[in-house]
């Protein structure tokens, strides 16, 4: 094992001792009483950290080092990372294979699944939502007409500049069935509506440059939403939208 992958392992190994110090410098006992373990564990662990340079001794306490603190960091937000990536497995189960999602997306956004007590929790999430953005770029294979009304509302009052919706046909068909309002957002030379013939499996989000947000689905219904500002998600999501918006027909009054 190399000098790298034996640090590594003793961190893992020792993760709720050096968890505890993080906090501060403790003695012997309040380690004891903090961990719920042994004095012979506890001692143990200690003289492992030291030995490493983790850990060291004064005054009767114990403190982590410059270079236990900065490991520590390091591993703590490794773990981070992956729990989130767990979390998000449901959604990244749910995404097409083929296509290359960059991991900030889930690796430094936040991300809300549907849950059977819950399931328009990510629904709710996008509806927080609140960026400094003039321009919605949207392109989805559904449509939520409850929305619409409240698109309008934002244009009126100057939330958006410009609104673009590419929606595959059929979305686009449910929407102009269903919506209240539809005739006249279609009228609405601020907002673009754009048709798409082909398939697609997951959505986007573009407020601007500033926010992008993917959705998954399953059978329709929307799995969950990744969110992110890290500007390679950003980069990728327009790269995206403006592919598919090339493919697209654009519709409606003054749009034809």
């Amino acid at each position: 094992m190399s000098s790298v992958d034996h640090v590594a392992a003793l961190i893992a190994k020792r993760a709720d001792l050096l968890r505890t110090l993080a906090d501060g410098p403790l003695g012997q006992r309040d380690l004891r009483d903090e961990l719920g373990v042994s004095r012979s564990t506890v001692y143990k662990a200690l003289r492992e950290l030291t030995d490493e340079g983790l850990v060291v001794e004064g005054r009767g306490n114990y403190a982590l080092t410059t270079s236990g603190r900065l490991l520590w960091r390091r591993h703590d937000d490794y773990r981070a990372r992956l729990r989130r990536l767990d979390d998000a497995r449901p959604l990244l189960e749910s995404l097409p294979e083929e296509e290359a999602f960059p991991l900030a997306l889930f690796e430094r956004g936040a991300v809300a699944l549907s849950k059977p007590h819950a399931p328009e929790e990510p629904l709710r999430r996008m509806e927080a939502i609140d960026p400094e953005s003039d321009v919605l770029r949207c392109v989805s294979p559904v449509a939520v007409p409850r929305y619409l009304p409240q698109l309008r509302a934002d244009l009126r009052d100057g939330t958006y500049d410009r609104v673009e919706l590419v929606l595959v046909d059929d979305a686009l068909d449910h929407l102009a069935a269903t919506a209240e309002g539809f005739s006249e957002t279609r009228g609405d030379d601020r907002c673009t509506l754009y048709s798409l013939s082909e398939a697609l499996s997951f959505g986007l989000l573009l407020f601007e440059d500033e926010l992008a947000a993917l959705f998954g689905y399953n059978g329709g219904v929307v799995r969950g939403m990744a969110v992110s500002s890290a500007p390679e998600a950003v980069v990728w999501a327009e790269r995206v939208y403006a592919t598919y918006r090339a493919a697209a027909k654009p519709i409606g009054d003054g749009n034809a």
